[in-house]
């Protein structure tokens, strides 16, 4: 491959690894607008918070499963099919007069997101010489923190000049484009024969879904959040139970035996559950409060997504 060609290749990555990146939080400023049109009140807000959690669900769900598809089905396949998926939620969401629908479309969005971060480290590591691929993958990972940071600015400069749904039909020319460049310039890499553990995917999925719809719940307990906690509890004992006897797993339990890797996930936890809280509820807080404009609040919040890059690096 020419040397122009590779760099074709990893700007078109670079493009969907920022966009998919992005809509994590793109839409934190705009929740006001979207409620606004689709006439929702303010004690909608819980159901209305499900534009981000169903985003974060699907995006988490989808990453084990792709990675262990790249190496069945092949880097470029995975990646068109990723970036088809993430048009049609974008599409969704856009056109969405129904809050649920929006959500169901968000998810949708977040499937294919999820799958493009893998699709476009591994696809990556593979257009560059050793010796040059770990900045090439360091590359991908702070744009991919780009994103998250341009996210709510880029929403609140969208909803200052045009309407909330341009900024996921942005996704569709975006997409489409970045789906001809893999079709005309992406290699195709030979494919394994190993079995994908499909059943370990579903149980993954089901306890991050039926835990996030339990804690959603938590304002207002009951016995169906908890016959839903309990169902997730379930999921994921049999998720456990799954990749300890499959010869094929998507998480080997054996990494659960590192300390440190189990300190690392637990603070992720913490500090993730705290960034959510934040740029879901400051946006908020500025426009009905304070009565900012989205844009406002969208430069409140940058002052929080700025240091997060830089706390990255110190931390690393």
């Amino acid at each position: 491959m020419s040397k122009q060609r590779r760099y074709l290749v990893l700007a078109s990555l670079l493009t969907c690894v920022f966009l998919s990146s992005a809509d994590q939080t793109v839409v934190v400023t705009i929740i006001p607008s979207i409620m606004l049109q689709l006439q929702l009140a303010v004690w909608d807000l819980d159901h209305t918070s499900w534009i981000v959690t169903g985003y974060l669900v699907g995006y988490l769900a989808a990453m084990p499963m792709a990675g262990r598809m790249l190496d069945i089905y092949g880097h470029k396949r995975v990646f068109i099919i990723s970036t088809l998926i993430f048009i049609i939620g974008s599409f969704g969401v856009a056109t969405s007069n129904d809050l649920n629908l929006l959500i169901v479309a968000r998810v949708i969005q977040a499937v294919g997101a999820g799958a493009i971060i893998p699709a476009a480290i591994t696809i990556s590591a593979t257009l560059f010489p050793s010796q040059n691929r770990g900045i090439v993958l360091g590359i991908i990972v702070s744009v991919a923190e780009l994103g998250g940071v341009a996210g709510p600015l880029l929403g609140g400069v969208v909803v200052k000049y045009f309407s909330w749904q341009w900024i996921f039909w942005i996704n569709v020319p975006f997409g489409l484009t970045m789906i001809i460049i893999a079709m005309l310039f992406f290699t195709f890499t030979p494919v394994k024969t190993s079995p994908v553990d499909y059943l370990g995917g579903v149980l993954i999925t089901g306890t991050l879904v039926m835990i996030t719809i339990g804690l959603s719940m938590i304002d207002n307990p009951d016995g169906i959040m908890g016959l839903i906690i309990l169902s997730s509890a379930i999921f994921l004992i049999l998720f456990i139970l799954r990749q300890k006897l499959t010869s094929h797993p998507i998480l080997p339990t054996s990494i659960f035996k590192s300390t440190i890797f189990r300190a690392a996930n637990l603070t992720h936890v913490f500090v993730g559950g705290a960034l959510i809280t934040a740029i879901v509820t400051v946006p908020l807080f500025s426009n009905t409060i304070l009565e900012l404009s989205s844009m406002d609040g969208a430069l409140m919040l940058m002052r929080l997504t700025l240091a997060i890059p830089f706390g990255a690096v110190i931390g690393g």
